[in-house]
């Protein structure tokens, strides 16, 4: 999330409209969505099996993900900062594809394989923003 606002501090320079903000607007909702899909509701004292959490929340926590990875991806060329292509897009479509694998295969081990690669991901994004210009 912090990385999110931080990212729309570049968003400055954008001729805004309603529907750019709109789409904006949408991608931390879509976050926030996913990131409280992920905490059980019910917290009475029993004791709470994350696993079995995890495969009841799977799909709606992966499709929200999955919109929200795809408007990233979207978005510098919808705001007309940046072109549909560029060397950083091989991270987004390196995320898409794992999500998209993650939502067909529960397997335990695709699972992990998704966690350990949205880390990765998220390092190389972050690493290709601030050290490595489009191009």
């Amino acid at each position: 999330v912090v990385l999110m606002w931080w990212t729309t501090w570049w968003f400055r320079e954008v001729n805004w409209s309603f529907a750019k903000y709109s789409l904006v607007i949408f991608e931390p909702l879509i976050m926030f969505f996913s990131c409280s899909l992920i905490f059980p509701r019910k917290m009475d004292g029993g004791v709470v099996v994350l696993e079995s959490h995890y495969h009841k929340i799977r799909v709606p926590l992966l499709m929200s993900m999955l919109i929200w990875f795809v408007l990233v991806f979207m978005d510098d060329t919808i705001l007309g900062l940046e072109p549909l292509w560029h060397s950083r897009r091989y991270v987004h479509i390196f995320v898409i594809a794992l999500t998209l694998w993650a939502l067909i295969d529960k397997r335990g081990v695709t699972q992990t394989i998704f966690a350990l690669g949205l880390l990765v991901g998220t390092f190389f994004m972050t690493a290709g923003w601030f050290w490595v210009p489009a191009n």
